[in-house]
């Protein structure tokens, strides 16, 4: 997302440097007293939007306008209003303003978006993991899921598996388990068959 400047508008403030270098962010910080100035229309109003002091907020707005040479607000008996100037710089505010949030909404979008590795048994995935694949993602969108199919202990403390799904509950190290489901088993032998020898 870009940034214009309007025509004329004197872009080296908002590019300014202290002698050593340092960018001058406070020219942009600025901006925000300027802006909350104009949308609440009194000093007071202005203060408590920023959790400021309305004093801090005229102290604000005045080093701009004595930037500048010249005043971005007109004081009225009831209200503050723009001049050109300040209307100008206004505008400029409320495009920053957005890419400022456009940007912050892209990191925590980015910050919510993570990976689950999940070890279980190759049937458990068939039969219980994944038919409830669908939902989950309808759940958690920006939740990705990693399943590993084996019949061998992954190791969690080592970060080889986030959550592992077995028959029987572990027996060593630091681990929280919780019972998910009963499971009932059966033998089963051909009619007429040799039910010792099949059994082994």
């Amino acid at each position: 997302m870009s940034v214009s400047f309007p025509e004329g508008l004197e872009l080296n403030w908002f590019t300014q440097t202290e002698p050593n270098g340092a960018d001058m962010n406070k020219n942009w910080e600025d901006l925000k007293y300027l802006i909350a100035l104009e949308r609440t229309g009194s000093l007071t109003a202005a203060a408590k939007s920023l959790r400021t002091s309305s004093t801090t907020v005229s102290r604000k707005v005045s080093a701009i306008s004595d930037r500048f040479e010249q005043p971005i607000f007109l004081k009225n008996q009831n209200s503050w209003e723009l001049t050109a100037l300040g209307r100008r710089l206004f505008d400029v505010g409320i495009k920053l303003e957005a890419a400022l949030d456009a940007i912050s909404l892209s990191i925590a979008e980015a910050e919510e978006i993570g990976q689950i590795r999940i070890t279980s048994l190759d049937f458990l995935n068939r039969t219980v993991l994944f038919p409830n694949l669908k939902s989950f993602h309808e759940d958690h969108p920006s939740l990705n899921l990693d399943l590993h199919s084996s019949n061998s202990n992954l190791s969690l403390a080592f970060g080889e598996a986030d959550i592992a799904i077995r028959l029987a509950r572990p027996t060593s190290g630091r681990l929280q388990a919780r019972k998910l489901l009963d499971m009932k088993y059966s033998f089963y032998a051909p009619e007429g068959g040799n039910v010792k020898e099949w059994i082994g």
